[in-house]
């Protein structure tokens, strides 16, 4: 009884740890700390570049029916957008947003921008008259 219960806490803690490990490390969970801890900033700002960056994943989803040797693959495509703003003081700011903000915004729009950290909040174009 005490081994079985030694080895049931072991892995309890060795998939603590684990989970733990991996949420201390990823890069994107890293950055979504530092944003929320970030001041919530809001600046006059005029759009000077915009890009994307298409990525392709390819995942293993399980094994071929007829040969289980020969794993079967899914492939899929992700868009990434990210806007470039220039502040009042010159400095840059390259953030990146959802596809639906990319295509509402244009090179050379001005207005005002709110981000936390590396995070887009809004941007209220100015209107010309």
């Amino acid at each position: 009884m005490g081994f079985i219960l030694a080895v049931t806490i072991s892995a309890v803690l060795l998939t603590a740890g684990a989970i733990v490990l991996v949420y201390a490390i990823n890069p994107a969970e890293k950055e979504k700390r530092r944003n929320k801890k970030a001041p919530v900033l809001s600046g006059q700002a005029r759009v000077v570049d915009k890009r994307t960056d298409v990525i392709q994943q390819t995942h293993v989803n399980a094994l071929h029916s007829s040969n289980p040797a020969i794993p079967m693959y899914s492939h899929s495509m992700a868009t990434r957008y990210y806007v470039t703003f220039e502040l009042e003081d010159r400095r840059r700011l390259e953030i990146p947003v959802s596809g639906e903000a990319s295509g509402q915004l244009s090179v050379g729009d001005t207005g005002v921008l709110t981000w936390q950290g590396t995070q887009f909040h809004s941007f209220q174009r100015e209107v010309l008259r």
